[in-house]
């Protein structure tokens, strides 16, 4: 019984690499394809009062993009995502001019959130924390092994230092 608690303790937690998302053009990604760099999950919507992170959110990319992959997740759970998903891409593509990772439209909370959502949100699922998506532009960093390493909320500034930080360590 000891051994297998032991054993249990010292299993790595789960990986995000089991799972997959859609992009906007209905693509299917698996998680794994990004193994050895970092994720960076964030649920974006173009209404909100940070949308202006999209720019930083880029600059963040472009300047870390050979160790970092950026996915950014439109919703409406905030009530700030009422647009079509071509009128998204327009914003997120024309205005912002962003080349990270735009995946479909997804539910962040409640019972009908996304299953990447329930990983990063429910500690059961990834085996390190439960933090629910308190607003639009929740940050969920994935290590380079593809577990858990942290959340930053809406104001964490994408090119803050706390931020730069967590994504060179």
């Amino acid at each position: 019984m000891i051994k297998l608690l032991l054993l249990a303790m010292l299993a790595a937690p789960p990986s995000i690499y089991s799972l997959s998302f859609t992009d906007f053009q209905g693509n299917r990604i698996p998680f794994s394809s990004f193994q050895g760099k970092k994720i960076l999950l964030v649920n974006v919507a173009s209404g909100s009062p940070q949308v202006g992170q999209l720019a930083e959110l880029e600059t963040l990319y472009q300047q870390n993009k050979d160790s970092v992959i950026i996915i950014a997740f439109p919703c409406n759970d905030f009530g700030h995502e009422a647009d079509t998903d071509s009128a998204i891409r327009q914003i997120a593509f024309t205005q912002y001019n962003i080349h990270f990772i735009l995946a479909s439209r997804i539910a962040v909370r409640g019972n009908v959130r996304d299953g990447v959502y329930q990983w990063l949100t429910d500690r059961t699922l990834n085996g390190v924390a439960t933090n629910e998506v308190g607003a639009d532009f929740y940050k969920f960093l994935i290590d380079n092994s593809g577990h858990w390493m942290g959340v930053f909320s809406e104001r964490v500034d994408p090119m803050s230092q706390t931020m730069k930080n967590a994504i060179k360590n």
